[in-house]
């Protein structure tokens, strides 16, 4: 595909796609409405040994995809999550995945991780609550699951060897 198809697919397909999805979103049921292993039974056994057009892939997903969603978009959804995306995050979506952002660190992604912070610190003043020392908080909630995943697998792993048998007390 080149730039030009990605121009007319992304706009005609992609983007009028997930429009749509979002105005008509509470015209689904919020909860799937299938049975395990449903997709194996409209899906072929393999891979198809040549590209089909876009036309055919967005027919597959309205009829067999959505069917299978979990419609979190639904303003009847009100399960574990509250509604996590919107249209303005679909478009930072599309940009991130555009330029292949992967934010992990700040070597991987130096403009992500200080936007993090940025953003982070914009938040912490409309609290009004916290101060600048927020990044300190960050650290601290990154650490503390950290810290206690070791905890726990210390105390795993020694009633493990108290069961074995290798460890007095």
């Amino acid at each position: 595909m080149d730039s030009e198809q990605l121009r007319e697919y992304a706009h005609k397909m992609v983007v009028d796609f997930i429009a749509d999805y979002y105005k008509m979103s509470e015209s689904f049921p919020v909860l799937s409405q299938v049975e395990p292993g449903y997709l194996k039974e409209l899906l072929p056994d393999s891979a198809p040994s040549k590209p089909e057009n876009l036309e055919d892939v967005f027919d597959d997903i309205r009829q067999k995809i959505i069917p299978g969603i979990t419609h979190r978009q639904s303003p009847d959804y009100f399960a574990y999550y509250p509604s996590n995306s919107s249209t303005a995050g679909f478009l930072g979506e599309m940009l991130s995945a555009g330029f292949n952002i992967v934010g992990f660190s700040w070597i991987a992604s130096s403009v992500a991780t200080e936007l993090e912070m940025l953003v982070l610190d914009w938040f912490a003043k409309s609290l009004s609550c916290l101060s600048s020392s927020f990044q300190q908080i960050r650290i601290a909630m990154l650490l503390m699951p950290i810290s206690l995943a070791f905890g726990m697998a210390s105390l795993l792993w020694e009633a493990a060897a108290r069961y074995l048998g290798e460890v007095e007390r």
